[in-house]
């Protein structure tokens, strides 16, 4: 029964020094712990031959001795220990009449193991890596991939030559039994991608990106597929040129998924790709990627608004390209909801808005107007001064632009007929449903408004643009500004 006796492991720890033993004994408990049946029900209750294999790893890692077979063995232990980190996750304590101690569970199990195979190989960097930021407490949360990936992400740059061995332990196991042990060999697969130069003699990286694209069509998969491709970047600008048609048709085709997470990882790596793949390949699709972007600035998610808004900004990288008065136009149609979103109660969506103004600025085909967005009221770190912001804008505005001051008075009009329809629709005194994804919390020009009689909408407690007085004063001023 575990937790095994001294005696137990001292007898497993004398088998692990045996030279003509010690591969077999690995390779036999590596198996079990990779391909035998880890647990049993819908309530996922290890088996007692898994939890004992992995309790058997930890114990020939803890052996003094054993510094060399972990070196040997170092990608197919790390492989086999990543992976049941994530097999383990939610399984039930097993019963005390099982003959085990009370509280004994597989998550703990699997930590101490992989614990115990991180103090004797030595590495320095990984152990950082779970020592930061609560990471051993990680591996049996719902953030262990996170972890997972650390952990990855200081080995790999650590020991650069293990890198082909670890991909070649864990890419079977992107189609395996178990969901948990597929996402492990994903997010294995895809942060050894940010770490491995296109040179490579084997031609690591072409693998490494065919499994995450094979990986796609897998749904629990999907998400750390996205966010392995969107580490391309990082191999330089020929390897992003000579993947984008995939990577970017893969990216794109993600970014109205319905789980939010996936939209969350396509935006991020689109953003990513988008600043060193070449113009060619994103001129033709530039309008469209504009108009798919859109929706998502309306999002109830504050994670989505910000890595919208981040997205257009590094859109600008291509606005004086073929498509430039295309773009100008999706300039202006968005320009409204930057502004708005530059008070948003969200500081990432704010940072993410300022971000885009300033990369945006340049477009503006106005000096004026440029200088205003690169100016002192959008500088990073400075506190915005929302309503003197919005007198200077409407200002600077109206100067640069005088055919263009009625569509901007209409779209500011727009939000607040948007906000204000929802809040009645609430009560049923109007006809016309919500709009579309709440675009109250757009760009909402004024406070809001609501009967006694009628329940607080599910989001009212938390407005993503800022309400203060002063603020929404300034804007009543600019829209009677706009519209004089």
């Amino acid at each position: 029964p575990l937790p095994y006796s001294a005696h137990c492991v001292r007898a497993l720890q004398v088998l692990a020094k045996d030279r003509a033993l010690q591969d077999a004994l690995v390779e036999h408990l590596t198996d079990i712990v990779n391909n035998g049946q880890l647990y049993d029900g819908d309530a996922k209750v290890p088996q007692p031959l898994a939890m004992a294999a992995t309790a058997a790893l930890g114990a020939v890692c803890e052996s003094p001795d054993a510094a060399a077979l972990v070196q040997t063995h170092y990608a197919l232990l790390l492989a086999s220990l990543a992976m049941r980190v994530g097999t383990a996750q939610g399984s039930a304590a097993v019963a005390a009449a099982a003959g085990y101690a009370a509280g004994v569970t597989a998550e703990a199990g699997a930590e101490a193991a992989l614990r115990a195979f991180v103090e004797r190989s030595g590495d320095k960097a990984a152990r950082r890596a779970l020592d930061a930021n609560d990471g051993w407490s990680r591996l049996a949360s719902d953030d262990y991939t996170d972890a997972l990936t650390a952990l990855i992400a200081a080995v790999a740059e650590s020991r650069p030559a293990v890198r082909s061995a670890l991909f070649e332990c864990v890419a079977p196991y992107c189609k395996g039994n178990f969901v948990e042990q597929r996402c492990v060999a994903v997010v294995v697969i895809g942060e050894l991608v940010q770490h491995t130069p296109v040179t490579d003699a084997d031609n690591l990286l072409a693998r490494l990106v065919q499994a995450l694209l094979a990986a796609l069509i897998d749904p629990p998969l999907k998400r750390f597929a996205l966010r392995g491709l969107g580490n391309v970047v990082t191999a330089g600008e020929d390897a992003v040129n000579h993947y984008a048609p995939t990577v970017l048709d893969a990216l794109t085709s993600s970014m109205e998924h319905a789980d939010e997470s996936i939209v969350l990882e396509a935006m991020g790596g689109l953003s990513k790709v988008f600043s060193l793949v070449e113009e060619a390949r994103v001129q033709p699709i530039l309008v469209n990627i504009c108009h798919r972007i859109r929706p998502a600035f309306g999002k109830l998610n504050d994670g989505i608004r910000a890595e919208a808004f981040r997205l257009f900004g590094t859109l600008a990288r291509f606005g004086d390209g073929a498509q430039a008065d295309a773009f100008y136009e999706q300039w202006h149609a968005n320009l409204p909801l930057l502004v708005l979103h530059a008070a948003d109660d969200a500081r990432g969506v704010v940072d993410a808005c300022r971000e885009a103004l300033g990369r945006l600025a340049p477009l503006a085909r106005d000096d004026g107007m440029t200088a205003l967005l690169t100016g002192r009221h959008l500088r990073a770190g400075r506190s915005l001064q929302f309503a003197e912001f919005l007198d200077d804008f409407a200002t600077a505005f109206i100067a640069a632009y005088p055919r263009r001051v009625n569509p901007l008075a209409n779209a500011f009009v727009d939000q607040f007929s948007l906000a204000v329809g929802h809040d009645q629709g609430q009560c049923g005194r109007r006809s016309r449903p919500p709009a579309p994804q709440c675009a109250g919390r757009d760009a909402s020009v004024v406070s809001h408004q609501r009967h006694a009689h009628c329940p607080r909408p599910r989001h009212a407690a938390r407005r993503p643009l800022a309400r203060r007085p002063q603020e929404r004063r300034g804007r009543h001023g600019t829209l009677a500004h706009l519209l004089k």
